[in-house]
């Protein structure tokens, strides 16, 4: 899984055009493991914040109720002091838990598409159904 998946998301930093990535994947397979410490934590180095959508009521609270991509990247700058450009990698984990994370995926690559966005999470496939019929702005990878 290691070189075969690495080597995809490495492909995915260096494209010019880069979307905004969408890793699907069956639960405890591997898919946070992957980005975070073989890519993030050696291609990002400390410029990678990860997002557990899971574990950071916090965060979902605010963006279910303020689901505006600009309010959005204000938050976590603001309460992350992380830095939302080009440089640094943002990574939502657990995403199931956050929707309007997968809405905004759209607007990243719209508005943001400069700015190095990686969506995960389990069972995602089934809720985003609810999105299919809408135009996507992402690319996808599955590590099914």
């Amino acid at each position: 899984m290691e070189r075969k998946y690495l080597k995809k998301l490495l492909e995915w930093k260096d494209d010019n055009d880069r979307k905004p990535l969408l890793v699907l994947g069956a639960r405890q397979v591997g898919k946070t493991y992957l980005i975070e410490q073989l890519f993030a934590k050696v291609y990002y180095k400390k410029a990678y914040l990860r997002i557990d959508c899971s574990n950071d009521p916090e965060f979902v609270d605010y963006v279910f109720k303020n689901d505006n991509l600009d309010k959005v990247l204000q938050y976590i700058q603001l309460h992350y002091d992380f830095p939302v450009d080009k440089n640094h990698l943002l990574f939502f984990d657990d995403v199931q838990e956050c929707l309007p994370i997968i809405k905004m995926m759209k607007h990243f690559c719209e508005q943001k598409r400069e700015v190095p966005v990686i969506v995960s999470g389990s069972l995602v496939r089934i809720k985003i159904n609810r999105y299919a019929h809408k135009r996507g702005g992402y690319a996808a990878m599955s590590l099914t």
